[in-house]
């Protein structure tokens, strides 16, 4: 059920992982972090997976006027893999579903509604597809694919910036370049970023004053990871 996570004690106890969606309208985004924090602390404990984000080109839903676009669902992923759904993140690209054509059939509108697909051949291609594979190559390089979340790093932020622990790593998701304080807690071996538009590896500055870690803004235009590789971190 998008949006939620009320699931039935009795269901839980005899569940292999736990799904959660956070769907298709704007409203509601920030679920994904809300939902994976809320199933990851679940008893009995289970792999957490958000198994339906927003759609690349997808219509906001209830016909709403907007699309998602790929920097939304790179947002989307980021968000959901940091908040404790570490067992994965779909990808969606709509027109791709629903296998839309020129001369199909309009389907009756029920319950939630989308702008036009584009045509399944168009979709194929939609570039948003390769962030969710590079992810996926960044974990495999990593060796790791468990992320505990913590906060706790962050002075400021939050709820905006999703920060987690990976053996010695600790990667935090930027969706805005921004200065940031940080917990002095951290032993900075290596920081760096990787600007996820571009995927490039790019130098990362920071200063220790008054018991905070200050990280210089990002060089980005657009998304970024931040990653601090230490012997704490683990």
């Amino acid at each position: 059920k998008g949006w939620s996570d009320a699931l039935p004690q009795e269901l839980a106890e005899n569940a292999a992982l736990y799904l959660y969606q956070s769907g298709h309208n704007p409203a509601y985004q920030y679920t994904a972090r809300t939902l994976a924090e809320s199933f990851r602390t679940r008893i009995p404990q289970k792999p957490v997976l958000n198994s339906e984000p927003c759609y690349e080109q997808m219509g906001y839903s209830r016909l709403a006027y907007g699309r998602h676009r790929r920097e939304d669902c790179r947002r989307i992923l980021w968000t959901s893999l940091l908040s404790g759904a570490c067992a994965g993140v779909t990808y969606g690209a709509h027109g791709v579903w629903n296998w839309y054509k020129p001369g199909m059939p309009e389907n009756p509108v029920s319950g939630e509604g989308f702008l036009q697909a584009p045509l399944c051949t168009d979709a194929l291609g939609l570039p948003g597809a390769e962030d969710f594979a590079f992810a996926r190559q960044l974990c495999e390089r990593w060796g790791r694919w468990d992320f505990t979340p913590c906060p706790e790093v962050l002075l400021a932020y939050r709820e905006e910036v999703p920060a987690a622990r990976s053996g010695v790593r600790t990667v935090l998701y930027l969706p805005t370049a921004a200065p940031l304080p940080l917990a002095d807690t951290l032993s900075v071996q290596k920081i760096y970023f990787i600007d996820l538009e571009t995927r490039k590896t790019l130098p990362a500055h920071c200063l220790y004053k008054a018991g905070v870690l200050h990280l210089e803004q990002a060089p980005c235009y657009r998304d970024a990871l931040l990653i601090i590789e230490g012997e704490s971190s683990c």
